[in-house]
């Protein structure tokens, strides 16, 4: 059986590949990996310099916020959207570029704020070494969330945040954030 030989154009040949082209360079960004005092940083070179500064401000001005950065976090990722994935086996906190770029004092503070609710999952884990899965209610929900708000708290200060910061992060609990779907930040 013989297969009928067909032309392409040559320039549609070509608007398909530059097409192609546009779609892979505008839809895939460029990560890049690096490690910081053992925390794997993967992102895009801005994303990485931005969270090099914000894990050297908490190493300069409360390092025991960034100690346990180093325990309980082992990878930080420029993701869509913020929050941690301490079942991983290397655990992960994923963060939005507004997390990310909306000053260096709150970035640090989130770190050290999702680096608690990975602590929180992996003392239970040690405690209890005989269990499948983690609760949701150890390290997540309102208790678990007031707990991480606290110890972030307690870590902008230190780091030197506004009143206002303070005050902010003081609000949240009545907005019951953990319970909203769909947020990016």
């Amino acid at each position: 059986m013989k297969l009928k030989s067909f032309k392409i154009n040559k320039k549609f040949t070509w608007f398909v590949f530059f097409l192609i082209m546009e779609f892979a360079c505008t839809t895939v960004p460029l990560k890049e990996s690096i490690k910081y005092e053992n925390i794997e940083i993967i992102g895009d070179k801005n994303f990485i310099l931005q969270t090099q500064r914000a894990l050297a401000l908490l190493k300069d001005k409360h390092y025991k916020a960034f100690y346990m950065c180093q325990q309980y976090l082992g990878r930080i990722v420029l993701s869509s959207s913020s929050g941690v994935k301490p079942w991983e086996k290397t655990p992960t906190y994923e963060v939005g570029k507004l997390t990310a770029y909306y000053g260096l004092k709150w970035y640090a503070g989130t770190i050290a704020h999702d680096a608690f609710h990975s602590q929180l999952y992996q003392e239970y884990l040690m405690k209890n070494p005989q269990t499948k899965r983690v609760p949701d209610s150890i390290w997540l929900g309102k208790e678990a969330e007031e707990k991480c708000l606290t110890y972030q708290h307690q870590v902008l200060k230190k780091l030197g945040a506004t009143l206002s910061m303070l005050r902010y992060l003081r609000s949240l609990p009545a907005t019951e954030y953990w319970n909203q779907q769909n947020v990016y930040w």
